[in-house]
């Protein structure tokens, strides 16, 4: 009764019917869990649930602009996503390479409600889907964990810098610019201008060529690509090469995904806070989120695949302890008590 109750509300947001909850326990088979799992999984209940929770973790709950989501198709686009089982990568990089495909433009959302706020794109960006949080690092190198440094910060404003909302024929889009966005940042700790570069955490530098003055630099149609009904596109675009050369095989994708689903099935990260996943927060098992991490990498990133192995492991489905906890809640000796989330 408790792995089916906490099952149906980890998937579907919602506690068994009746029907079903007998259906379940007067089933003799002896595998009658991980049917009852593929079941979920496959289920409009599921696509719908996990459709609200990606909602959540990617856009936050403040200033919600849920009729503008549904309205331009970005609750369409995460259900489809769970619905069709589509790869995280190939998710991750429909969303910030922020290209329509004919009427299919949901996934623009993501960088379009934001506004043209470059620095909370950046930092939305790394929560979302690197799990790293460097908004400490705007001013200088973060202080504790020194991987991160002010490079990442402004390297990643940098990749968004001259995208902007626009409008074409079939609704909304991101344009780009082929120009401009060679900005300066200043170092206050060290008294320091430095100039901006294309780079991101564990990755090199992207490279394009600086104009030696910069506000002198001409726009012109000879350095885009025409599209139909759309923005032109840069033939040197930003975001392109961030995709290309940032985002591809990154290994704190996987990691970080694979992070976001423990907590969010298991009230607690391997890496908790899920969005602190740097040098200062150890992993309370690093080797599992080693092989979770690989396995999910090399299955093809497929996110259903990754919750019916959480949701059928022994840990997953311990129960509650009723006295105190000997080996702390971040081992998972016993199942965390979790409040409903508002979703």
């Amino acid at each position: 009764r408790e792995f089916a109750r906490r099952l149906y509300l980890d998937l579907t947001g919602q506690i068994p019917t009746l029907d079903q909850l007998e259906k379940f326990l007067t089933d003799p088979a002896a595998d009658k869990r991980e049917r009852l799992v593929d079941e979920i999984l496959v289920s409009d209940a599921h696509f719908e649930f996990f459709a609200t929770i990606f909602d959540t973790m990617l856009m936050g709950r403040k200033d919600r602009k849920i009729p503008e989501r549904h309205k331009h198709g970005w609750n369409a686009y995460l259900k489809q996503v769970f619905a069709e089982n589509r790869p995280w990568d190939q998710v991750v990089r429909e969303i910030l390479l922020a290209r329509a495909n004919g009427e299919q433009r949901g996934h623009l959302w993501f960088l379009y409600e934001r506004e043209n706020k470059h620095q909370e794109i950046a930092e939305s960006v790394a929560k979302s889907f690197f799990g790293v949080d460097i908004a400490c690092a705007q001013c200088h190198d973060h202080l504790v964990a020194e991987e991160i440094k002010q490079a990442h910060y402004w390297g990643l404003v940098g990749f968004f810098r001259r995208s902007t909302n626009a409008t074409s024929d079939n609704g909304i889009a991101i344009a780009e610019s082929a120009v401009g966005g060679f900005d300066d940042y200043a170092n206050p700790l060290l008294g320091t201008t430095e100039q901006l570069s294309l780079t991101f955490l564990l990755r090199g530098d992207v490279h394009e060529p600086r104009p030696e003055d910069p506000a002198k630099q001409e726009d012109n149609e000879s350095l885009y690509i025409q599209v139909a009904g759309e923005p032109n596109v840069p033939i040197f675009s930003r975001r392109e090469k961030f995709v290309e050369e940032i985002l591809k095989d990154h290994p704190l994708i996987a990691r970080a995904m694979v992070n976001r689903v423990w907590g969010l099935l298991l009230g607690r990260g391997l890496v908790h806070p899920i969005e602190r996943m740097d040098s200062t927060q150890r992993p309370s098992h690093p080797e599992l989120l080693d092989w979770l991490a690989e396995d999910f990498r090399q299955h093809g990133y497929d996110i259903r695949r990754l919750v019916r192995q959480v949701v059928c492991s022994e840990t997953y489905q311990r129960a509650f302890s009723t006295g105190p906890s000997v080996a702390g809640d971040q081992l998972f000796a016993a199942a965390l008590a979790r409040p409903l989330t508002a979703e």
